[in-house]
C-alpha cells in the first residue's frame, strides 16, 4: 500500500516532479488517484478528473479554454492533451478499469515519458516507461500511443508559438 496524501499538497508536488496519474480503488476509501512522483507512488482520495481540475487551477488555466485551444489546433474533441505549462503537458489515455466516467483516464506528463513499446505478451497492449523507472501498461496499440504523443507535441509547439506572438 502506498502513502495517502492530501489533495493540495499532492497537486503542488505533482506540478514540480510528477510523471503520471491514474485511477485506482482502495479498500475502505473507494476511488483514489495514484500519482507517480519522483521515485515513489502516492494515493490521493479523489477521481482523476478532480485531480486534473485542481492541477489546472494551480496553473491558473481554464479547462474549457484548454479544450477549445486543443480542438482548434488538432480538430480533436475526445481526450485532448492539456498544456498547463511548457514543462507540463498532460497526455490523456483512456484507462478502462472502472465504471465511473470521471475515473477512467490516465494522464501522463509528456516530458516524463522516456520510452513506449509494444507489450511482449499482448500485441495490442503498449508499455510506457517514465523517468525514475515507473512503467504503465496501456490497452492500446503502439500506433495509437504514437498518435496521441504526436498530438501532444504538436499542441505544445503551437502553445509556444502562440506565447511568443503575444509579446
Amino acid at each position: 500500500m502506498f502513502e495517502m496524501v492530501d489533495l493540495k499538497r499532492a497537486v503542488e508536488r505533482f506540478a514540480r516532479e510528477g510523471h503520471v496519474f491514474y485511477p485506482d480503488q482502495a479498500e475502505g476509501i473507494g476511488e483514489v488517484t495514484v500519482l507517480c512522483m519522483g521515485e515513489e507512488k502516492v494515493y490521493v482520495p479523489c477521481t482523476t478528473t478532480q485531480f486534473r481540475r485542481k492541477l489546472s487551477r494551480e496553473f491558473f488555466k481554464d479547462e474549457r479554454l484548454l479544450r477549445d485551444f486543443a480542438y482548434e489546433t488538432l480538430g480533436k474533441r475526445k481526450h485532448p492533451p492539456f498544456v498547463l505549462h511548457e514543462s507540463l503537458v498532460l497526455v490523456p489515455f483512456w484507462y478502462p478499469c472502472f465504471d465511473n466516467p470521471a475515473h477512467r483516464t490516465l494522464y501522463a506528463c509528456l516530458s516524463s515519458i522516456r520510452l513506449y513499446a509494444t507489450h511482449e505478451e499482448q500485441r495490442l497492449s503498449c508499455i510506457v516507461m517514465f523517468k525514475d523507472r515507473h512503467t504503465i501498461t496501456l490497452p492500446y496499440s503502439i500506433g495509437t500511443v504514437k498518435q496521441q504523443m504526436r498530438c501532444a507535441e504538436h499542441l505544445l509547439m503551437k502553445y509556444k508559438l502562440k506565447g511568443r506572438a503575444s509579446y
